[in-house]
């Protein structure tokens, strides 16, 4: 559409006469969708919906909500996902129109984590709503968390959720990881997930996970290393600080011997420290990295 037509279609809504201003609604309510993913067209309803009142935008929202299947696709269109945005953007002083987006949106969000411009429109949910007002979020992520966290965009996706959850909410999401850690440390993506429980520093989630994979860490060590294992002498340390799963047992060797054992605690840091250039630029050796260079540090203040 051209300028003229958008001044004529903004005119209208501004209209005082309820009968324009409703056929304009219907009229172009009618095209919304084709009108968000066109390159014109979105600017246009765009400038329409910012000029809408209240009650306008009560109808905006009803009516699209409607139609949650043509929504969630809008949603995954380069042009269209900015429109939801800004929808979304204008909804957000009135509870009732941000729930009843987010209800359309519910049955859908999971795959728009997944999707390129989908999990662009989460993160914005994330940044500019409210906590309550993306529950919808949190809720679809915790029950389609395993498809999600193998995804190559749904990973980035899901550790962006956890980060923005509360704490209640952040416990189960991470509760729901750790019960799926076995399945997702062997996954290419599901990995990374696993590893941003290291990435939040808290110990209890680490323990836990940790616990949650300790059959199958011992099962790792005594298959590669023998019914025995000396970590700290084993010429594969490396390869087991680079595992999947090896990466977790030194991990929390390094953490357990700290205090438990801390001349055990010296030398496998020490043993470590020689590989710290292939640690620090590995996906899953970056871990042990950070411990071995959390060591280092206390040890210099020791030797001070």
């Amino acid at each position: 559409m051209d300028p003229h037509a958008s001044k004529h279609w903004k005119s209208l809504l501004e209209s005082k006469d309820k009968c324009r201003v409703n056929n304009s609604l219907r009229a172009i309510l009618s095209v919304v969708f084709r009108l968000a993913v066109n390159e014109v067209g979105h600017h246009l309803i765009r400038k329409l919906i910012s000029a809408c009142d209240e009650t306008n935008l009560h109808v905006v929202v009803t009516e699209v909500a409607a139609h949650q299947r043509q929504l969630l696709e809008t949603a995954k269109n380069a042009l269209g996902v900015k429109w939801v945005q800004h929808l979304l953007q204008l909804a957000k002083p009135w509870p009732s129109l941000i729930r009843t987006l987010s209800f359309a949106l519910f049955g859908g969000a999971a795959d728009l984590m997944m999707d390129k411009y989908g999990s662009r429109l989460i993160k914005e949910c994330l940044s500019r709503l409210s906590f309550e007002q993306n529950k919808f979020i949190y809720v679809a992520a915790l029950a389609n968390l395993r498809t999600v966290a193998k995804n190559e965009l749904g990973c980035i996706t899901l550790m962006k959720i956890v980060d923005h959850a509360l704490e209640a909410t952040k416990h189960e999401l991470l509760a729901e990881i750790i019960s799926h850690s076995t399945c997702l440390s062997q996954d290419l993506y599901g990995n990374y997930v696993v590893q941003h429980i290291f990435d939040l520093g808290e110990e209890k989630y680490e323990e836990r996970l940790c616990w949650e994979v300790r059959s199958h860490l011992l099962q790792l060590c005594t298959q590669k290393n023998g019914s025995h294992v000396d970590l700290v002498s084993h010429k594969k340390l490396l390869q087991i600080a680079q595992d999947s799963y090896g990466n977790y047992v030194v991990n929390a060797a390094l953490r357990l011997s700290k205090t438990a054992a801390p001349l055990l605690h010296q030398r496998l840091v020490e043993a470590l420290r020689v590989h710290s250039q292939s640690l620090k630029h590995h996906p899953h050796g970056r871990h042990v990295y950070k411990n071995v260079a959390e060591g280092r540090t206390t040890d210099q203040h020791q030797n001070d």
